[in-house]
């Protein structure tokens, strides 16, 4: 896993957040800690549903993200 707080172009973390599907976007901007979304894009890569991961965000983040 890539650490958050790695130094790379932001240009880079942004089209990785572009290329997420809108309901992972919206519970990413919401969650109350960054998410790397280029992580989120290789569990969704690996299979993971879309929706699973908003779930896992939710419930890490606290509740509805």
């Amino acid at each position: 896993m890539t650490s958050i707080l790695a130094i790379r172009p932001s240009a880079d973390v942004m089209h990785a957040f572009d290329a997420l599907p809108k309901a992972l976007r919206e519970a990413i901007a919401s969650a109350p800690f960054a998410f790397d979304p280029e992580e989120i894009g290789q569990r969704l890569a690996r299979g993971r549903s879309a929706g699973s991961v908003v779930r896992e965000i939710e419930r890490v983040s606290g509740g509805a993200a």
